[in-house]
């Protein structure tokens, strides 16, 4: 156990919880003269019919806890009722999504389920009618490529319609995303447990080395240490708004051994003190849970680089919140953490329409000549003259609604760029054209052939309406010129 004396009151921290999550917390995990008086206070502003997704996922083990907190309240049955609807929900999605676990362990591939997966296989998710929109799992970096082509073998497909071939010539660290399959079958995979944090190769053994088996619908499978685990919300706890990791942090103290002293060494080794610190913070300060005060103590005691400080604070929105600040406070937090040994960032965002200055001024040699109308094209290689940088101008035909277009593309088999443009209208007709700046990786600045691939704007579901799909599928192009730089 770390060693240290009773801290005083924290600061609030940016990432906290506030507003109706707060209340809905305090009424779910917090002591029962606390939680009545939150209880009374949401329900009495809150309607039911225009409650966050949130707050959705707090209500359910709320719900098992009116029956003794306020067993008379006039919401609690239609309280039972939205829970009972989402719960049916999530025990779709698991059985949906057990054959991708299946796949995976068939093919041989070693990986972990974790968060929300994670509770359920150690059983403590009934204890919190814990919602789940998928199940997250961890593949190692070694094996993240066989285990995309078991999947894709068995038609999982990314939710926004990059194809399995892309992701598997990407970068490991872009390995990574949910996939779909059916109505209700989703899993998120990943490479790494953390969205962003140090990833020596002695951390992540240690991170495997102290997984457990467990049992999720009747499969044995790893999940993360209790410790490991709780590492995990924590980190992930200051990434948006939602509130749902309160519920799993305070289970698990209740019910499992953590390991505080593991917990504040890794934490400080990963850069993910600041998030720690604030989760446990608000654990303790706002819910009264038992954290032992040497934990805080430690923790606030801890040294935390001002490039960790900034990561923190730029992700405490949810992501279509964040602002042009958050976004810049992020990029200078990667260029600072990079600096100090962080793995560096891959950005996986689509490439927007652009061109640069001096293909403007002339600076440029056309490689390609128009082709005609299609979903794939390919650039032969006598004509890439050894080029390792080139302008695309690709054309569509203007739908009669707005929506967008996707295209991959690859350079011997390797994944270049995702080109992401949004074009339709009702009131006119004809070509839309756009300009696009492509790499080449610089190992690979001569390829044998670059190819272009159109794209589904998303994961095709069976239960996707007609005029969804019409938006969604493959956009047929054609390529208008192409200049080596």
């Amino acid at each position: 156990m770390p060693t240290g004396t009773e801290t005083s009151p924290l600061r609030r921290a940016p990432s906290w919880p506030d507003g109706w999550t707060d209340l809905l917390l305090r009424a779910t995990l917090a002591p029962d003269d606390i939680a009545l008086g939150a209880w009374r206070r949401w329900s009495a502003m809150r309607d039911l019919s225009d409650i966050t997704p949130h707050e959705t996922k707090l209500l359910a083990p709320l719900g098992l806890r009116l029956a003794t907190l306020d067993p008379d309240a006039p919401l609690r049955p239609s309280v039972e009722r939205l829970v009972r609807t989402h719960w049916l929900h999530t025990q779709l999605k698991i059985g949906e999504t057990i054959p991708a676990l299946d796949i995976l362990l068939e093919a041989g591939i070693t990986f972990m389920v974790f968060k929300g997966a994670a509770q359920y296989a150690e059983g403590l998710a009934a204890a919190s009618r814990r919602l789940m929109g998928d199940v997250d799992v961890l593949v190692s970096p070694a094996q993240s490529t066989a285990a995309l082509t078991a999947l894709d073998a068995a038609d999982w497909e990314h939710v926004d319609g990059t194809s399995t071939a892309y992701l598997k010539g990407a970068e490991t660290a872009l390995q990574r995303g949910n996939l779909r399959k059916g109505r209700y079958g989703e899993i998120d995979f990943h490479t790494r447990a953390f969205h962003y944090a140090s990833n020596s190769a002695r951390l992540e053994t240690a991170l495997w080395d102290a997984a457990v088996p467990a049992t999720l619908a009747g499969r044995r499978l790893l999940v993360p240490s209790p410790t490991d685990s709780l590492l995990i919300i924590l980190a992930h706890a200051a990434v948006g708004r939602g509130a749902a990791w309160a519920v799993d942090v305070m289970t698990r103290m209740e019910r499992q051994a953590i390991d505080w002293d593991r917990l504040v060494r890794i934490a400080r080794e990963r850069g993910l003190v600041p998030s720690c610190l604030a989760g446990l913070g608000y654990m303790r300060q706002a819910l009264c849970a038992p954290v032992p005060p040497e934990v805080i103590a430690d923790l606030a005691a801890s040294s935390a680089s001002v490039g960790e400080k900034l990561k923190y604070r730029a992700h405490i929105r949810d992501w279509e919140d964040r602002t042009l600040l958050d976004r810049a406070t992020d990029r200078v937090a990667n260029r600072l953490l990079v600096k100090r040994g962080f793995p560096p960032i891959v950005d996986g965002r689509p490439t927007r329409p652009g061109a640069p200055l001096r293909w403007r001024f002339g600076r440029r040699t056309p490689v390609a000549d128009s082709g005609g109308v299609a979903d794939r094209h390919e650039i032969r290689p006598g004509n890439l003259e050894g080029r390792s940088e080139f302008v695309l101008r690709l054309a569509v035909e203007r739908p009669k609604a707005r929506r967008w277009v996707f295209i991959e593309t690859f350079a011997d088999g390797r994944s270049v760029a995702r080109l992401a443009f949004k074009t339709g209208s009702s009131k006119r007709s004809g070509a839309t054209e756009r300009l696009f700046h492509v790499k080449l990786p610089r190992d690979n600045p001569a390829p044998g052939a670059l190819v272009l691939v159109s794209r589904p704007t998303c994961f095709l579901s069976p239960s996707l309406p007609d005029a969804d799909r019409c938006l969604s599928e493959p956009l047929p192009f054609r390529i208008a010129g192409v200049w080596a730089l």
